[in-house]
């Protein structure tokens, strides 16, 4: 057991390149302390989700009195002098103290777009270290990176040491690369018959599969380690004491049995992509994820293989190669350098982030140069159809409303103008009246007849201020109105912009 929990911790340290690049967007004396082109070396954390595809440009910000950022931001978080139209804080947080969730959650809540966590080693390469939140990093969104000590240093001292005015321009970019290919996309997936994870994870990106498998290369590989020095014979984790497998403390199984259930898998695999289509081989996943705990019994899985008719015997005759079948994963996880699973590569480079079908998908889409038209639309959100028709309803209503809203500010429009008409006429006559009282006030003639005038001139003026209150409510129906149109309108162009995204 000794020599196998060795293996597995030399696998957990070796780590594939993990395409990370970073580099600072300025100002140019912060570009300066750096090597040429303001490069920093980083790598992504496998939590979060990663925006394969995409850059991220945005202001650095870091906390004094937080910074290792396990307690929550209480600051106010100035976002002005971002470099680009879109505000996307990034924040720098120490390593150490509490776990990479903890201080993800908490950037998280602050309003970060990013995460940069600064090494606490001198000596370790970020470009070799994946950051793996546990349990608690469920819920995260943003993506998280690791940068070295030395470079987290200059980030840092040029935040706290500058003018505040000049610190406000500090930013970094982030390109969140996936290789790309003209061909179809290799995908391959690593896992263990008895990882929950992994079965869910399966059923959930089938249906992605089915879309796409005429544009993929797809392998799924199952986790062994061998045994080093020796002594593993009589080990019940170990088959003929060199293919071993180290199951979860929780687990009821020994190791022999779990490779047993990786190698029955592995054939069925094997089998139907053989003859171009491994439906049985997701469905043979599925009647194993919805039993109480995974099978890793012979006399339960066979029954399954008869359930769904796959080729009892077949699959037999392959599992006659055990050892040639264990040697290829063995050589598979050497090769690749993996110790985390669940795990997938994609082009031959690891998946980092959350392990969810669908930012996969769009992360395979992004790995074509020319993707495929499976890539354009998207069938499935949140478990369900888009259903474009009730889209398409929706638009209609909206536009046979505004042309109803429209009828409605014309007839408004048209009454304001004739009362409007109506306005100036008696405004004329008013004036008039007005016009004679002074003549009659300034030669004091009539002056018997004053009162009578001044009562007219009174009743003008309330006449005056109802007409001007009638226009009054003539115009606020109208902007009113014309408010309703305009949101009707602002509606039906969102809606068409996400009707046009999902026929795409």
């Amino acid at each position: 057991m000794k020599n196998i929990f060795q293996i597995c911790l030399l696998l957990g340290m070796l780590i594939a390149s993990i395409h990370c690049k970073m580099w600072v967007f300025g100002p140019a004396e912060l570009r300066a302390k750096f090597d040429a082109g303001a490069v920093i070396p980083c790598s992504y954390g496998d939590f979060g989700t990663i925006p394969y595809g995409t850059n991220i440009i945005g202001r650095i910000y870091f906390d004094k009195e937080n910074k290792d950022g396990c307690n929550t931001f209480t600051k106010e978080l100035d976002t002005s002098g971002d470099p680009d139209a879109t505000i996307t804080p990034i924040i720098l947080v120490e390593r150490g103290t509490c776990t990479f969730a903890k201080k993800a959650r908490n950037v998280q809540e602050w309003g970060g777009a990013l995460m940069v966590v600064i090494d606490n080693k001198p000596l370790e390469n970020p470009e070799q270290i994946i950051m793996v939140a546990d349990q608690s990093g469920k819920g995260i969104v943003i993506p998280s990176v690791l940068i070295s000590e030395k470079d987290g240093e200059i980030l840092t001292k040029f935040l706290t040491d500058s003018d505040p005015v000049k610190a406000t321009d500090a930013s970094i970019e982030v390109e969140f690369n996936i290789k790309r290919t003209d061909g179809n996309v290799k995908v391959e997936f690593l896992t263990s018959s008895t990882n929950k994870v992994g079965l869910q994870f399966m059923e959930k990106f089938r249906s992605f599969y089915m879309r796409l498998k005429d544009s993929l290369n797809f392998k799924p590989h199952y986790v062994v380690w061998g045994c080093r020095g020796g002594g593993c014979e009589a080990d019940e984790h170990c088959f003929n004491g060199t293919y071993c497998m180290v199951p979860y403390p929780s687990d009821q199984w020994n190791g022999v049995e779990i490779l047993g259930e990786d190698l029955r898998q592995k054939c069925i695999y094997n089998l139907y992509s053989n003859q171009g289509d491994i439906e049985k081989w997701f469905e043979y996943l599925k009647k194993v994820l919805k039993m109480e705990k995974p099978t890793i019994n012979q006399d339960e899985s066979e029954s399954i293989m008869e359930e769904l008719k796959i080729d009892l015997s077949a699959v037999t005759k392959c599992l006659t190669q055990k050892e040639v079948l264990l040697q290829e994963e063995l050589e598979y996880g050497k090769k690749n350098m993996i110790g985390l699973y669940p795990s997938l590569k994609i082009n031959d480079q690891p998946y980092m982030g959350k392990l969810n079908a669908e930012d996969v998908f769009m992360t395979i889409c992004e790995a074509f140069n020319e993707p495929p038209e499976a890539c354009f639309f998207n069938e499935e959100k949140k478990g369900s159809s888009v259903d474009l028709s009730k889209f398409e309803g929706e638009i209609k209503k909206l536009q046979e409303n505004s042309v109803k809203d429209a009828k409605k500010i014309s007839a408004l429009e048209e009454t304001i103008s004739q009362s409007k008409e109506k306005l100036s006429k008696r405004l004329s006559k008013i004036e008039s009246s007005q016009n004679e009282i002074k003549t009659m006030l300034s030669s004091q003639k009539e002056v018997e007849n004053l009162t009578d005038f001044e009562g007219k001139f009174l009743a003008l003026e309330k006449e005056i201020q109802l007409l001007k209150s009638i226009a009054g409510n003539y115009r606020g129906n109208s902007t009113q109105t014309v408010k309703i149109g305009l949101s009707n309108q602002d509606k039906i162009d969102e809606m068409k912009i996400e009707l046009d995204q999902n026929k795409k």
